[in-house]
């Protein structure tokens, strides 16, 4: 069901969406994207940055789908049940790491286009089947390394465009994404 010219609240007091003016249409609750427009309240999952988690199917990952913020260590190994992110939506910021490799599952990286800024890693490599890095284009700052690397069939033109505007507080590596 759409909404049109409504002030929209997701959970009293917790999460408030914007106004739309002009009759533009709100998402439904099952989309998978949340529109520039809109703010989502804060929701922090998880209390320490130096804590590994992980989810290998769809229902793990649901288990974040409404959070803004990610503490831990987001380690994505050997996943071959999840082609993508998505329920990953609303995640702005990560206090930790995320380490996506290995995982011949995931085809993009779908569910963080909202990802701004990594307080700590973000390492994807080795995955044989990843074609896009493109959701990364709203990531701003990661505080520590950057490390796209040897993922097969992942274009080299797509890392250096998204990885252009991130600023790296440590190494920036960006390939090569085949072996030499």
């Amino acid at each position: 069901m759409r909404r049109t010219g409504v002030c929209w609240a997701l959970l009293p007091l917790l999460a408030v969406f914007a106004c739309r003016s002009g009759g533009g249409a709100l998402p439904d609750a099952a989309s998978d994207s949340v529109p520039p427009d809109e703010t989502v309240a804060e929701k922090r999952c998880g209390d320490d940055p130096n804590v590994y988690f992980s989810a290998y199917s769809a229902d793990d990952l649901a288990e974040f789908s409404e959070c803004t913020v990610l503490v831990g260590r987001f380690q994505e190994d050997s996943v071959r049940d999840l082609v993508d992110l998505a329920a990953l939506r609303n995640v702005r910021r990560v206090e930790g790491a995320i380490n996506i490799f290995r995982s011949p599952g995931f085809l993009t990286l779908h569910g963080l286009e909202n990802l701004e800024v990594v307080e700590g890693d973000l390492f994807i490599h080795l995955n044989d089947n990843l074609t896009t890095v493109a959701a990364l284009a709203k990531l701003r700052t990661v505080t520590g390394n950057l490390f796209i690397h040897r993922n097969f069939v992942l274009p080299q033109a797509d890392v250096d465009a998204v990885a252009a505007d991130i600023t790296v507080g440590g190494t920036k590596t960006l390939g090569p994404q085949v072996w030499e």
